[in-house]
């Protein structure tokens, strides 16, 4: 039996690296697999989901999108050439539940699932039992219910997985411009917001660089990049690792620029590393900063200091490598004036960017039991609906001291001083609905600042137009 897997248009474009690992897997098996890629090729959507006549079907899904893809989910449930639809991904582990209890689907897989997909396929060609599968949410097709079957480790030696396949993706047209990069997975800290836990674990688990470089010389060959960024959630909590990927990375002769969008802890940072990403071909990196006032920055438990960010920022600026940081906006414990504090820090930092989100609230962490568990709290909306970017940001909550308008108001301060004018238009639409979502919200919550603005966008339109096409 063949298996179709698709991943849903998205927030942003990229390749979904989980749904190639798990090709890769399926192909090892010698098992026949596809890939439809809403999320980097848009035409004939419906089409390409009515003429699926594999036997299974399986859903990638994280929080951000789960929302949106209900277009997707009603078209599968019309297509009676399916017999098992799966979902999977981040969403589904946190909350697989009642997802598939709602949307109509026959299982959903918890975690990682390069093995939990092989073991489902033979189930259903009637090769294995159920009950051996693990890690899965299963509807009984007699009565309905949604059941689980235990919970497996995750595997622990990376290096057994088989590279990732891209070539099976339907938008795969023989170039991977920047190719995303696996090096470990799981993270041990334990910030209160952070869902990393849940999906891949505390316990870091780490490819061998031997294996990192092979598959990035093989992809090369593949895919032919011309640049390639790191995915994982803790890339640099091994510092000596890290330092040897670089040394390797020269030795191999590969040459290619690389980036860190996430996965790099200010903490873990030394000049000697910092020196050896920027000669390996690191650019830049993005770092989590979430707020800048102390207080609130102390009850995240992030396990670091704002003074190793500071001096993070300063030797990464030695070596030239760009500084992106994270900020959240509407913390427990913050107000609106914590907030524009945490916006003046970020311009003290001479970062190269500054990405500002408000707060979203995920099952199984910390600060889901702090908020649904305070009865102070105002919950204002289902935390899978929070996920809305640019003219349509809400809150998921409020508090006595930071109403959902002042909130609203900082995104959008925020993101405006910043000049994030695609993040406050909003990812689709029009260029033209786009512009005049983004002049409406310049003129209600930055209106002195109104020409000003526009100048900008006006002397900058080239670049601004090619993130859109982007």
């Amino acid at each position: 039996m063949d298996i179709t897997l698709i991943d849903p248009t998205g927030a942003t474009r990229g390749l979904n690296a989980g749904l190639a690992y798990l090709a890769g897997s399926l192909l090892s098996k010698g098992k026949t697999v596809r890939v439809i890629d809403l999320n980097n090729r848009q035409d004939n959507f419906e089409q390409r989901i009515r003429q699926i006549d594999s036997g299974i079907v399986g859903v990638s899904l994280k929080s951000a999108t789960a929302a949106s893809s209900k277009p997707l989910i009603k078209l599968l449930n019309e297509n009676k050439k399916i017999r098992f639809k799966l979902c999977g991904g981040p969403h589904i582990t946190v909350a697989g539940r009642d997802f598939i209890e709602k949307y109509g689907f026959d299982a959903g897989v918890i975690g990682e699932a390069e093995n939990t997909i092989v073991n489902f396929l033979e189930y259903a060609e009637g090769r294995r039992d159920l009950g051996s599968i693990g890690n899965i949410w299963h509807r009984d097709k007699t009565t309905g219910d949604i059941c689980h079957f235990g919970l497996k480790e995750h595997e622990q030696n990376l290096d057994l997985l088989p590279f990732p396949d891209y070539e099976v993706f339907d938008s795969f047209r023989g170039l991977i411009e920047d190719y995303p990069l696996l090096t470990s997975r799981g993270c041990p800290y334990q910030c209160i917001y952070c869902c990393v836990g849940a999906v891949s674990g505390r316990k870091w688990r780490a490819r061998e660089v031997d294996n990192i470089i092979k598959e990035l010389l093989e992809a090369q060959k593949k895919y032919h990049f011309k640049k390639f960024h790191i995915i994982d959630d803790n890339f640099t909590l091994d510092t000596g690792r890290t330092k040897d990927f670089c040394r390797r990375l020269l030795e191999s002769g590969l040459q290619k620029e690389w980036h860190c969008p996430n996965g790099v802890r200010a903490d873990r940072l030394d000049e000697e590393l910092l020196s050896l990403m920027k000669m390996s071909g690191c650019s830049s990196i993005n770092i989590g900063i979430e707020s800048g006032v102390q207080k609130v920055f102390d009850s995240l438990k992030k396990g670091e200091a704002l003074a190793d960010i500071e001096q993070a920022i300063k030797s990464a600026e030695k070596t030239g490598i760009r500084v992106n940081g994270f900020f959240i906006l509407g913390l427990p414990g913050s107000t609106y004036a914590d907030d524009m504090k945490s916006l003046e820090y970020s311009e003290a930092l001479r970062l190269n960017d500054a990405l500002f989100n408000l707060i979203s609230i995920y099952p199984g962490t910390e600060l889901w039991e702090n908020i649904t568990g305070d009865k102070r709290i105002k919950i204002l909306r289902d935390w899978t609906d929070s996920f809305h970017f640019g003219g349509n940001a809400e809150p998921v909550f409020e508090t006595e001291d930071y109403a959902a308008k002042d909130r609203k108001k900082a995104f959008y301060i925020s993101n405006l001083k910043r000049k994030h004018y695609l993040v406050v238009a909003g990812e689709t639409g029009s260029v033209l609905k786009r512009a005049l979502t983004a002049l409406k919200i310049i003129l209600k919550y930055d209106r002195r600042s109104f020409f000003s603005h526009v100048f900008f966008i006006l002397k900058n339109m080239r670049k601004v137009l090619s993130h859109v096409r982007n």
